[in-house]
Order: structure tokens, then sequence, then C-alpha cells
């Protein structure tokens, strides 16, 4: 006869706990024996495999009825259905975490951007702009989510902006293929006075402009029209916000 554990033997076998296993047996997907000599209930290899392989398809996030519907099923196209079924699952979670990453990058490079704040203003290639209608922002499915702010284009700095929805280019592979085709224009690569202005207060992409200027005017850079003024972004409690803008000034 086969070695006989006892149920701690085996939850520390399989490392799981007791209670793990007691909760397995109550909904039937295995059944322990008792042992007629001393009356303790036990399991044999089998049933360690059968609890070992329960607890394996849980630790996959696998419900327990769902193991129980599949160890019951005389079916194997059922079977291979569900395993294709949560195949899919799994794809379109995966496609959302990869969602949540780039989310992630995105914030983590405005971040990093706006930390620039206190630096002197630099001489710098931009990489492409790809503009896009402004009310694409605010549309979950457009494409300027999650990798896109707003854009305030001076081409003239006494005339109202124009107002887009920048995606960086850096950021644009996480824009689908068929969204590309809704952009409006490029901005190709320019040498421009780059700078990172810091507001109180206040979301003031005129005041950006200005402030922006006068550090061209400070540092000796002699920029020109078109000004563009992205806004990055804000926090800080409401009587104590910051806002921060990257200013990209083109060379005269």
């Amino acid at each position: 006869m086969g070695k006989k554990y006892l149920i701690n033997e085996v939850a520390q076998k399989l490392g799981i706990s007791a209670a793990a296993i007691r909760l397995y047996e109550k909904k039937g997907l295995f059944t322990s024996k008792k042992d007629p000599e001393n009356g303790y209930r036990y399991f044999d290899e089998a049933d360690v495999y059968k609890i070992w392989s329960v607890a394996y398809h849980r630790s996959y996030d696998l419900g327990i009825n769902e193991i129980d519907e599949l160890k019951h099923s005389d079916s194997l196209w059922d079977i291979r259905r569900f395993f294709s079924e949560q195949k899919k699952k799994s794809q379109a979670m995966i496609e959302r975490e990869q969602q949540r990453i780039k989310l992630f990058d995105f914030y983590t490079s405005y971040v990093d951007n706006s930390l620039r704040y206190g630096e002197p203003p630099c001489e710098y290639v931009t990489e492409p702009l790809h503009f896009y209608d402004k009310e694409d922002i605010y549309t979950r499915s457009g494409p300027a989510f999650p990798g896109a702010s707003f854009c305030y284009i001076f081409r003239d700095v006494n005339a109202e902006p124009e107002m887009y929805s920048l995606i960086y280019h850096r950021n644009h592979h996480m824009v689908s293929e068929i969204n590309k085709n809704r952009e409006i224009f490029t901005a190709e690569p320019f040498v421009c006075m780059d700078v990172i202005i810091e507001l109180d207060f206040a979301m003031d992409e005129e005041l950006a402009l200005k402030k922006a200027l006068k550090k061209a005017d400070e540092f000796d850079f002699s920029v020109k029209p078109p000004y563009y003024i992205s806004y990055l972004l804000s926090c800080g409690k409401l009587d104590a916000s910051k806002s921060y803008y990257e200013a990209m000034l083109p060379l005269a």
C-alpha cells in the first residue's frame, strides 16, 4: 500500500494551507479517506496529485467552480472551448496591462519634463510633433488618449493662438493606425529654444509664452514665430497649484 499523508503533511508538501485543502474537498474536487486503524483522514499519492492540480490551476486564477466543471466534463470539445475562452480573456488582460504601462510611461515622461522647470533654456532640435483636433483629447477612443496634451500655436504673439491636441513623436506609437489618419498636420523637427515654464495658480498659455520670450531675451536667444506652448501638467492644492508648460520657440 502506498504512503498515507495527513492533511498538514499535504499542505506542507504542496505549500498551501490546510484550510484551502478542506475547501477544495468540500467543493467535491476530491475525497479524503479514513484510516480504519486510527480514524484519521488521510490522502494517498493519487489524492495528492489531485490537490496539486487544483492548487496549480487556482494559482492561474481559475475559479473552483471552473475547475470542478473541467474535472467532471465528459466532452473534449467543451474542455477545448473553455481554454480557448480563457486564452482570449488573458490576451485581453495583457493588452489592457500594456496600455496601462504606456499610460504610466506617458505620465512619467511629462513629469520628468516638468522637473526641468528650474533649468535655463537650451537649444534643442524637436522631435516630430503630431497635431490632432483639440476635441480628440476628450475622446477615450481617440488618438489623443493617453499620449497627448494641449498645444497652443502662436503665429503672432498678439493674435489668438490656435489650439490642438499634440502628440510628441515618442508617444506616437500609442496611436492606432486608424486614428493616425485623423492627424491634421505634423511639424517636422526644427531648431528651437526649449524651456519649461512654471506658473503659479493658473493655466495660462499666454502668460507662459510671455515668460518664455522673457527667458529668450535674458539668455540672448533670437526666436521667431510660430511659437509652440505645450501644456504638460498641473499639481498642488487649488490655493497653491502650479502649472507647467514646455515652450518651443524656433530660432531666428
